[in-house]
């Protein structure tokens, strides 16, 4: 299910994107990024405590590092460059700072991704 969560979450944001004015696509994929990062938490700790495997265990770490390390790494900073840029203060060095933010969140989200279809082909398997 956690997988699903990700597969949606990505076509919806390019979907998003590809349909709706910059801003309000951002805060539609912010909310789903919160959704996001709540599943994880709530599916690691019910894998976890399901699964003995060391495995899938590591894996499901390894997940769920990659959604908190967006939500509550990587997200806070890239919102606080959103609003500077609403207010009109926004430079070019902090452009490139959240190109490289945003960049960052793609690359641990493509991870979490990896892990989750890792996940699934260990478990299924056995």
């Amino acid at each position: 299910m956690w997988l699903s969560v990700l597969g949606a979450a990505a076509l919806f944001s390019w979907a998003f994107f590809a349909t709706l004015d910059r801003p309000l696509a951002g805060q539609a994929v912010s909310v789903m990024l919160k959704v996001h990062a709540w599943w994880a938490i709530g599916s690691a700790a019910v894998l976890l405590m399901t699964w003995p495997k060391q495995d899938a265990r590591r894996l499901v770490i390894g997940m769920l590092v990659c959604a908190l390390t967006i939500y509550f790494g990587l997200q806070p900073m890239m919102a606080e460059l959103r609003a500077q840029a609403a207010a009109g203060t926004l430079t070019a060095d902090m452009k490139t700072q959240f190109g490289l933010l945003h960049l960052g969140s793609v690359l641990f989200y493509a991870a979490e991704s990896l892990m989750g279809v890792l996940l699934v082909v260990r478990l299924t398997r056995r």
